[in-house]
């Protein structure tokens, strides 16, 4: 194969091993349901990015409210995790009406793999008179997560890896092809020049 024919595929195979993995970022849309101790029904939705080479997740999106709380969004919350397991925590320090509060804190767990819900505790700690705080602690061991956009099918479409590999191995049989056309006229050539050489010593 010609050097420039190396850089070419070269460059392909790169394009589709970068392009491969740029695309490796999932979202993965939820919704969850709970029912806590203290008899409150909770729930929201959320988004994780998934690196599925890194296996990470991380939080894009949250919309959580506890009733007749604060609303939890992802600016205030972040996620960690895998697959296997991911906690989002989110954490507010503000106004709940006219009362500022000192914090409120919530945990969620689950595990992506099964859609399973782990656990969902809620802690808040609010003062309407400096000497008169209020704290309430509340949770959740069992819910519901429901995945709302599952992964699409594997398609017919090749991905670009595969792209690159059928490109090295066309351009491989097109060598291959050279190689062989190239031999050939090279023996043709030499049968000629030995036919040719009995009848230039009988001329002779």
């Amino acid at each position: 194969m010609k050097a420039s024919q190396c850089a070419v595929v070269g460059a392909l195979l790169s394009a589709a091993i970068s392009g491969t993995a740029s695309a490796a970022t999932v979202v993965q849309d939820y919704s969850f349901q709970a029912t806590t101790a203290l008899g409150l029904a909770v729930g929201g939705t959320f988004s994780l990015n998934y690196d599925d080479v890194l296996n990470k997740m991380s939080l894009k999106a949250l919309d959580f409210q506890y009733p007749p709380y604060s609303q939890f969004t992802e600016a205030t919350s972040h996620a960690a995790g895998n697959i296997d397991g991911v906690s989002i925590d989110g954490y507010y320090q503000g106004y709940i009406g006219s009362v500022k509060a000192n914090y409120e804190i919530f945990k969620l767990k689950f595990a992506p793999s099964s859609n399973t819900f782990q656990s969902l505790s809620y802690n808040l700690r609010y003062c309407p008179q400096p000497d008169n705080c209020v704290d309430i602690a509340d949770s959740a061991s069992s819910g519901t997560i429901t995945r709302l956009n599952p992964d699409p099918a594997p398609g017919g479409v090749p991905e670009p890896s595969a792209w690159a590999l059928m490109l090295l191995g066309f351009a491989g049989m097109g060598g291959a092809l050279r190689q062989r056309r190239r031999l050939a006229q090279e023996g043709a050539s030499a049968e000629i020049m030995v036919d040719a050489a009995p009848a230039a010593a009988n001329e002779a």
